[in-house]
């Protein structure tokens, strides 16, 4: 409900500054405001899963979660950046009695809108494709020659919240799998909006690498509750790092993280 209520405030300001700022007649103001009410229709929907801690399908995150949030960041995006330059542009064009700044103030909006629109677009078919794997090999000066080779693998920036889906956590999971890791490392950033969503990340990373699961919390982390996702992540078997140092000597590895 909140979220909703904040939203439409949000897209009844975005149309205020596009129909005053840019000049625009009753059947445009129509026209913009069928469209932004398309993008609100699906935010109970996104508040339920917010609240849930649940993950859409595939095509839902494809068509619907993805889409409502690059439609609201972006829009979001013009009211704090792109807004006070029409604004003042239209100010200009009442002070100045001058058609030609209103005309600039048209184009110039359109023009961003149609570039960020296009931006967005390749973004949200490009999201859903497998996360690119880099690999890199270490030389560790004085490294023990049983620790030669170890296979460590680095997951950042996961971010699962309600616009993944749960097929592309599971290709994750899945892609490390594969890898056949000695140790995985999630160095923060791991949900947004709800710690809940960690359990779609630790049922899936449900093997345990020999040398163990290590994380450590982001900001973003902090913002849904750090407390919470480190207790989350604890019961799932990872060990959480805050500020501390640990030998996995015990492991076999003659190494510190």
């Amino acid at each position: 409900m909140h979220l909703t209520l904040a939203m439409l405030i949000l897209t009844l300001l975005e149309l205020l500054v596009l129909k005053w700022g840019l000049k625009l007649n009753r059947k445009w103001t129509k026209r913009l405001g069928l469209i932004f009410l398309v993008f609100l229709l699906p935010l109970p929907y996104v508040a339920w899963l917010i609240q849930k801690g649940k993950l859409p399908s595939y095509w839902l995150a494809f068509f619907i979660t993805r889409p409502t949030l690059a439609w609201h960041f972006n829009w979001f995006t013009f009211l704090l950046l792109i807004a006070p330059i029409v604004v003042f542009l239209r100010i200009c064009s009442i002070v100045f009695h001058s058609s030609l700044i209103i005309k600039f103030s048209r184009g110039m909006t359109m023009a961003i809108v149609l570039f960020w629109g296009t931006v967005s677009v390749y973004g949200l078919f490009m999201t859903p494709k497998a996360p690119m794997v880099e690999k890199y090999e270490l030389s560790i000066k004085g490294l023990s020659p049983k620790d030669d080779g170890l296979r460590i693998i680095q997951l950042s920036d996961l971010h699962i919240a309600w616009w993944n889906s749960k097929a592309e956590i599971e290709r994750i999971s899945k892609m490390v799998k594969e890898l056949n890791p000695d140790l995985v490392l999630i160095t923060g950033d791991i949900v947004d909006h709800n710690p809940e969503f960690i359990s779609v990340l630790s049922n899936s990373l449900v093997s345990e690498p020999k040398l163990g699961k290590f994380a450590i919390i982001g900001n973003h982390d902090v913002y849904t509750g750090a407390e919470e996702i480190a207790r989350q992540m604890q019961a799932f078997g990872f060990k959480m790092l805050n500020g501390e140092c640990v030998s996995l000597k015990d492991k076999g590895a003659d190494l510190i993280i």
